[in-house]
């Protein structure tokens, strides 16, 4: 089983995924965790997966329950595994690759539009509460427009920052990487998440996922 654009044999990408983290989804492309692949066997065709954030992994996912892998490798590359649980412990779970590809891909997959207002709190760790509209947020930063010039390395803090009506309270620092043009007397900033623990940056994927799922359901409802 190989990817016909990139001539690439599954087993050789199971070596380049081992080590990476990864978004682990449900058959039906249900966010489930954060993972990281610790060992791989080739001649098996296996993965080892464990959970990013330390925690035990959940005892829904037994053997057969399959699973999709999203692994960001190089670049714009994402690569691609499915299959299914063989072996489960507290510790890890094993994986039976049925397919592994590559697929040119950039990690802004994540980005949900969010228009929704915020507050950075603190600019270069002095007090600011400077009112923004946050525009999208993905897994590796944000972006967002305000009337305040700050300039690229500037270090934006956000507490209590909620990205739906109902969702949790967020804290998250972002560091600015790009000044975007100005329209009238708001600027523009794209900025990419710092210091985030894994506890953090999965409640943050789940976020993004369950912005995504509110607005197919408000789609299908139409």
């Amino acid at each position: 089983m190989f990817d016909a654009d990139l001539g690439l044999k599954k087993g050789s990408l199971l070596k380049e995924v081992t080590g990476k983290r990864c978004t682990v989804f449900s058959h039906h492309n249900l966010f489930l965790f954060l993972g990281k692949l610790s060992s791989h066997d080739d001649h098996q065709d296996q993965l080892v997966l464990e959970r990013y954030d330390g925690d035990e992994m959940e005892g829904f996912l037994v053997a057969s329950t399959p699973l999709k892998l999203h692994v960001p490798l190089n670049n714009d590359t994402l690569g691609v595994v499915e299959g299914q649980v063989s072996q489960w412990s507290r510790e890890f779970l094993v994986l039976d690759v049925f397919t592994a590809v590559k697929k040119n891909e950039s990690r802004a997959y994540f980005r949900q539009n969010v228009g929704r207002a915020g507050s950075v709190e603190r600019v270069n760790g002095q007090k600011a509460g400077h009112r923004c509209t946050v525009v999208d947020i993905s897994a590796t930063g944000v972006a967002i427009t305000c009337r305040q010039d700050y300039e690229v390395g500037d270090l934006l803090e956000f507490s209590h920052q909620r990205f739906r009506p109902g969702g949790p309270e967020h804290q998250l620092k972002c560091r600015v990487a790009r000044k975007g043009p100005t329209q009238e007397d708001l600027r523009f900033y794209g900025c990419q998440w710092v210091e985030l623990s894994p506890k953090a940056e999965e409640k943050l994927f789940q976020e993004v996922f369950a912005i995504q799922a509110a607005e197919l359901q408000k789609t299908r409802g139409r």
